[in-house]
């Protein structure tokens, strides 16, 4: 499940933080086994600041990567309060995207299993069929729903799933997420190809992405929707989820009504970051002009 011996020899030093939740009583022995030093912050339960707010996260994100580029270890982990999802700083204290931790991910694994398939919501770049390309792997491309990816990652030959957003599943220790195990898997493909995480995100392929959501009242998504096909027939259309109107591999557009709030949510990429942010102005106009007019 896990090659430890790999780990061991390594000697990783970790900034944790632990978010004062309950994660703080488990991962420590993990680590420990694994041989790993590590620096603990908020490793004291707290049930009073296991809810925060944006801002306070990204103090604490912002603290975790001076702390990491100061100490010179080889990686800073933030765990979120259910131990699921996992936000990483590199060896240069640079605070990694979650597009970015999945695509260094996907690098890690398929090169070290060459041959074997991803999973991953449809709302992601295009370079992870190129990574998967150059190891003669598969990209299994799901709904932006947890559960239809948890389902995606019980077929045959997934090895790993993830959405993006710093949540991952390895179905070979179970079909659910764990951010415990995608930090053991994380410092095991770091042992096993002897590479600092900063050296994996450098030779990932460039990607431009641009999200956003426009108001949409609650009756009006479904004739949005139908008025958006119409407009578009002759055009690529995938249908995994809403509508994605694809140009090529590398620009199309998403569409994709939110199941319990009013808006619709847009996401684009394109062969620049002004290209994807000009699509997407321009869908997000459209969208706006195809909504019935209130008195």
């Amino acid at each position: 499940m896990i090659d430890v011996e790999a780990i061991r020899k390594a000697n990783f030093n970790l900034v944790i933080d632990y978010a004062s939740a309950a994660t703080a009583t488990v991962l420590p022995r993990i680590l420990t086994k694994l041989g790993c030093g590590v620096v603990a912050l908020n490793a004291n339960l707290d049930e009073s600041k296991m809810s925060i707010s944006y801002e306070a996260f990204e103090v604490a994100l912002h603290r975790l990567c001076l702390i990491t580029e100061a100490l010179g270890t080889t990686l800073g982990v933030k765990i979120d309060v259910g131990g699921e999802c996992i936000f990483v700083v590199d060896n240069t204290g640079r605070s990694i995207s979650g597009t970015d931790l999945f695509a260094a991910m996907a690098e890690l694994v398929l090169s070290t299993n060459p041959g074997e398939t991803i999973a991953i919501y449809d709302d992601q770049p295009y370079i992870f069929e190129e990574i998967a390309a150059r190891h003669g792997g598969r990209v299994i491309r799901t709904k932006v729903d947890q559960q239809a990816l948890m389902m995606a990652s019980l077929e045959r030959d997934v090895i790993m799933a993830g959405d993006g957003k710093g949540n991952f599943i390895f179905p070979d220790f179970h079909p659910a997420v764990d951010g415990l195990m995608a930090i053991a898997k994380l410092l095991e493909f770091l042992a096993l190809q002897k590479r600092n995480l900063s050296d994996v995100i450098t030779v990932l392929p460039s990607y431009y992405l641009a999200r956003s959501k426009v108001y949409c009242l609650w009756e009006a998504k479904g004739t949005v929707i139908r008025k958006l096909r119409q407009q578009f027939e002759e055009e690529s259309i995938n249908s995994i989820e809403g509508l994605k109107i694809v140009s090529s591999n590398h620009e199309w557009v998403l569409i994709l009504p939110s199941r319990d709030q009013p808006y619709i949510s847009i996401i684009v990429e394109a062969l620049s970051q002004a290209g994807a942010d000009k699509l997407l102005a321009e869908y997000a106009q459209l969208i706006e002009s195809l909504q019935p007019r209130t008195m």
